[in-house]
């Protein structure tokens, strides 16, 4: 998106005094102040080689919410407040869902 502007950073603040493994850090945050932004982010660990193994995603139109299919699931994420999140005739009242594409 052109609103935002993203970091990345690795390691901890303040510093460790003991032994740990390394943490990474993403931060995405928009260019001029905002009253409210919605993200949603799939994160897919895979190992080098491996890319082409990773699911397909595609967010979908929805109303009440936010939806995506990620391979041959749609995850509903409904609003607060939302009685329902619908994406074509898939529909769900829980705050969040995951159905089968059929």
């Amino acid at each position: 998106p052109e609103t935002l502007e993203f970091s990345q950073r690795s390691g901890w603040d303040p510093p460790l005094t003991r032994s740990a493994a390394d943490q990474f850090h993403f931060t995405a945050s928009t260019v001029e102040p905002t009253e409210a932004m919605r993200f949603v982010t799939v994160l897919m660990p895979y190992r080098e080689g491996e890319e082409d193994d990773l699911l397909p995603v595609q967010l979908v139109e929805a109303e009440g919410g936010v939806a995506a299919t990620v391979g041959d699931h749609l995850v509903l994420i409904k609003d607060p407040g939302a009685e329902a999140v619908r994406a074509g005739d898939k529909i769900s009242t829980d705050a969040a869902a995951v159905m089968p594409l059929e």
